[in-house]
């Protein structure tokens, strides 16, 4: 059993080693005996924060795109953040190590620098928890929602929630070799991010990803957002064929699982987003309307 923190030589191996990439703006990052990180900026800064508690495998992966992807859904470009991993008292230094190569992984790719944070064994939880704050900066500004204006969805519902499903409940599927490892690319699908900067680029109304409470509680959390009602089509949200098969052996409803790599985008501006969509071969998909 093990509680606090973790060694200076544990910090710098499995902590430091992981910090994702280098940004301009950073002028004081993570370091041993650094509790603050100092940041330069010349306008206004965006922030997130979201804990991932539903999953075990990928948690440090999906702590990066969940944050990410929320400041994506602002209009925003994320660049740095901090982490808070808190490890139960069974978990080892190696284990915070794995949980830290996937965040610097994710962060690398989507250049974003790791900044600071906190870290400690806890028995405070029984399995490790990742808190991530974001922070970023406005890609453009958002146009004046009006009615008439079209709810679009990027790519397919409960991206998140196979991911995790695979990962941490393989042994309670049954797919082919061929099945698993296509729904585990999923997680390839997970960034919001190019979809966010095609919308900003072909003007946007709103948008929204899609998290806890699938498009349900995504639609319902849109439309407090915009102060208009949406009439969708649910019959139109694009499902995978594999998100239906796992979904239905394990008795889940698609339309309320958890779907983060998919966004709702609001717009007037309809067929240059779909045109711009498909040349950055994204799928997009024309599903209600704001009333």
């Amino acid at each position: 059993m093990r509680l606090g923190k973790l060694t200076p030589e544990e910090l710098d191996k499995y902590i430091f080693n992981n910090l994702g990439s280098k940004r301009a703006e950073t002028v004081a990052g993570a370091g041993l005996g650094i509790d603050c990180a100092e940041i330069k900026t010349d306008g206004n800064i965006i922030l997130t924060s979201d804990p991932i508690t539903g999953a075990v495998k990928d948690i440090g992966v999906l702590s990066i795109h969940i944050s990410a992807n929320d400041i994506a859904a602002a209009g925003g470009e994320p660049y740095v953040c901090m982490l808070t991993v808190l490890m139960d008292k069974d978990s080892t230094g190696e284990d915070v190590g794995v949980i830290m190569e996937g965040a610097s992984a994710i962060a690398t790719e989507l250049d974003i620098e790791i900044v600071g944070g906190h870290t400690e064994f806890t028995d405070a939880v029984s399995r490790p928890v990742v808190f991530c704050t974001m922070f970023g900066k406005r890609n453009g500004e958002f146009e004046k929602v009006q009615t008439g204006d079209k709810v679009y969805i990027t790519k397919h519902l409960g991206i998140e929630g196979i991911t995790i499903l695979v990962n941490d409940c393989a042994d309670r599927l049954k797919l082919s070799g061929f099945e698993l490892s296509e729904a585990k690319g999923f997680g390839k699908l997970l960034s919001v991010l190019p979809e966010s900067r095609i919308a900003m680029n072909a003007g946007v109304s709103a948008m929204h990803d899609i998290t806890e409470g699938g498009i349900i509680g995504a639609i319902e959390e849109l439309e407090g957002a915009i102060g208009h009602k949406v009439k969708t089509n649910l019959n139109n949200v694009p499902v995978h064929p594999l998100t239906k098969k796992i979904t239905s052996q394990l008795k889940l409803d698609v339309m309320t699982l958890i779907g983060s790599g998919s966004m709702l985008i609001v717009t007037g501006n309809g067929d240059k987003l779909m045109l711009a969509m498909r040349d950055a071969g994204i799928e997009c998909t024309l599903i209600g309307e704001v009333k």
